[in-house]
């Protein structure tokens, strides 16, 4: 072979902003070698993980592979734009929608590995081009010495070679802090639509293909084919399962499909909708931002989706993230999908909690012989009331069937032997039933169900009032922080059905010690670890006094992955979540722009002040949504006295 040399046009250090500072993780890392495959019209990609960190990551395709000219003018150089100014550009031969856009998705592996070998040949000229990259070499003087050349090695043209065309990419020097786990496939499979929705293009790991993006096999409910006759959005198409919508401005359509597991979803990742353009990920999961307490919200917990939007990738500016995972929805250009977005979330979460409800009764009827009796026992029309109150009561959204069944037979007591019973007796009696006496019968029944959970919330609201008091005197002694410990719900109501978790004390001793959360300084703070399901949620509070400054985030933030790299290998747990409690925090632009990029990283900081703020006004909302559906029965909003 002839031996030549390829220029790298940038300065080495920019590795630093390209690789390990814009993807993190071998997901997000090797979905780009995937999404490189894919634009250059291959349809087999293989990506063979090693057995330890000692081995190699290798990532091969059957695309058109490069010559030694495109190896220097097209994936050498930093920002190449694949598209030519083209946001809507496609690939030459098989016409599919170019992914690449920034320039950079290629220096991704530097983000998990020092050394990327390259391998290519070209079907077009059957020449083939090999070069290797060292990270710490493209750091140093050498590499400037030698005026940004890569030493590369060539052969051909070839018109045998032709036919062997395609890449392959050798990571090794493995910079990742564990093993490539099961996994994987998964998280990599979440990042693409084209392996199951475009024919002629194939993933595999370990010559195994990935998986199916979105399971839809475990579901209760799923849209847009459960929509009940009616009800479905003005404009809606359905085409193989999937909804078909033109946004408001007419100019952009979207397709999507959103399930509802029959319990609460274990994976984090998985919890919510997860948004798509030329079928690569472009932003995580989320709720579309939707905020305040919407009816069914508890259903975000049991709710999973994907919305496909080809034309945010097709913008004259790119909206979207170095690595993908964020849509930049304060832009004009997302404005439009961001509003369809939440109007969809709250629609789908509403209807979630009717469908739900009624399947809840059905099954109560289904499972329990007695109840059905006792129903079938009644007068047809004291049975339709008793079914009416049943069914709304069945909307409490975190009640488990268990927990259900419970107060609905504490509700048919209620009504066999209270005075819902006699109010009934007294409309029967009746000769003629005034409106009146019909409303008030009706309003009874709708408030029953809810004047207990509207009970139990007042008790939390004050108790919440009072922790506020003691705060705001100063009075953070242990016991009172113990006590939020045990009652996590005081700061954060989505922590209701969370238990605490001993089983990861070891982990956590190692944890603090490794942060430096064990001298002087931090003695007298209180450690909470709470689970349900496969997360944890880890609480640090501050020391009584102490001040949070960028000097404690740093250490709880190690803290936080400490532990997270602690139970990697742990099958109970995949996912940890932080929370910093101080009694204030530092307030400066750099604080605010630390504790920003805290929270991307599922890490979220509060003073005492603010955490129960925000805690007193979500259990509020839940409060006055309670009192709207009892149409303001005095019972009810009597319930508001008293609560500051």
């Amino acid at each position: 072979m002839e031996g030549k040399t390829l220029k790298l046009r940038f300065f080495g250090r920019m590795l630093d902003h390209l690789g390990c500072g814009a993807y993190h993780g071998p997901a997000a890392a090797l979905a780009e070698m995937v999404a490189n495959a894919w634009d250059a019209d291959a349809e087999n990609v293989n990506i063979g993980l090693p057995d330890d960190l000692a081995g190699k990551i290798t990532v091969e395709d059957d695309g058109n592979g490069m010559t030694f000219e495109e190896c220097e003018q097209k994936y050498l150089n930093v920002g190449y734009d694949r598209r030519r100014g083209n946001p809507a550009a496609q690939t030459e031969a098989k016409k599919r929608n170019v992914m690449g856009r920034k320039g950079i998705g290629k220096f991704a592996c530097f983000g998990i590995a020092n050394t990327v070998e390259v391998e290519t040949v070209s079907g077009a000229t059957g020449e083939k081009t090999s070069f290797v990259m060292d990270a710490d070499s493209l750091r140093g003087k050498e590499y400037l010495e030698r005026d940004g050349r890569i030493p590369a090695e060539t052969a051909g043209p070839s018109e045998a070679m032709k036919g062997r065309h395609g890449t392959r990419v050798t990571l090794s020097k493995l910079t990742i802090a564990r093993k490539i786990g099961r996994q994987f496939p998964t998280s990599l499979a979440r990042r693409f639509l084209v392996h199951q929705t475009a024919g002629g293009f194939e993933v595999k790991v370990n010559g195994v293909p990935i998986p199916q993006s979105m399971d839809m096999s475990n579901v209760e409910f799923g849209f847009p084919g459960d929509y009940p006759a009616g009800k479905e959005p003005d404009g809606l198409k359905t085409e193989s399962g999937w909804g078909v919508e033109n946004l408001k401005g007419g100019n952009h359509a979207v397709k999507w499909r959103v399930g509802f597991q029959k319990a609460p979803i274990s994976d984090g990742e998985l919890r919510g909708i997860t948004v798509f353009a030329n079928g690569k990920l472009a932003n995580k999961a989320f709720f579309f931002d939707v905020t305040g307490a919407p009816a069914g919200q508890h259903g975000q917990g049991y709710m999973f989706g994907q919305v496909v939007a080809d034309f945010l990738d097709q913008q004259e500016i790119d909206v979207m993230s170095t690595e993908r995972q964020r849509v930049n929805w304060d832009l004009a250009e997302t404005q439009e999908l961001l509003g369809w977005g939440q109007e969809r979330t709250k629609q789908l979460l509403r209807l979630w909690g009717k469908l739900r409800a009624d399947s809840k009764l059905k099954a109560l009827e289904d499972q329990f012989s007695d109840v059905k009796k006792r129903l079938d026992s009644l007068k047809a029309r004291e049975r339709k009331t008793v079914k009416k109150v049943l069914t709304q009561l069945a909307q409490a959204d975190s009640l488990s069937a268990e927990q259900y069944r419970s107060l609905a037979d504490s509700f048919l007591t209620a009504w066999e032997n209270g005075r819902l019973k006699e109010l009934w007796s007294e409309i029967a009696d009746s000769d003629n039933i005034s409106a009146e006496k019909l409303l008030g019968m009706l309003v009874e029944t709708d408030v029953i169900a809810a004047l207990n959970v509207a009970e139990g919330i007042k008790t939390k609201l004050t108790a919440i009032t009072e922790l506020k008091h003691r705060v705001s005197k100063g009075q953070l002694e242990r016991a009172v922080r113990d006590h939020v410990a045990n009652n996590p719900w005081m700061i954060e109501p989505g922590l209701e059905l969370y238990r605490k978790e001993t089983s990861v004390s070891a982990v956590i001793k190692e944890a603090a010690g490794e942060s430096g959360l064990v001298d002087e300084n931090h003695k007298g703070r209180v450690d909470l670890v709470l689970s349900s399901g496969t997360d944890l949620v880890v609480m640090e509070f501050m020391r009584p006094g102490l001040a949070l400054d960028a000097d404690h985030m740093a250490r709880c933030q190690r803290y936080v992955y400490a532990i997270r790299a602690g139970i990697i290998n742990n099958p109970k747990f995949k996912s940890v979540a932080g929370c910093i409690v101080a009694d204030n925090v530092t307030r400066d632009p750099a604080m605010n722009l630390m504790m920003a990029d805290l929270t991307d990283h599922g890490i979220r900081v509060y003073d005492w002040e603010s955490l129960l703020d925000d805690a007193k006004s979500r259990w509020d909302d839940y409060l006055e949504i309670l009192v709207k559906r009892g149409r303001e029965d005095g019972r009810l909003t009597a319930l508001l006295d008293g609560v500051t």
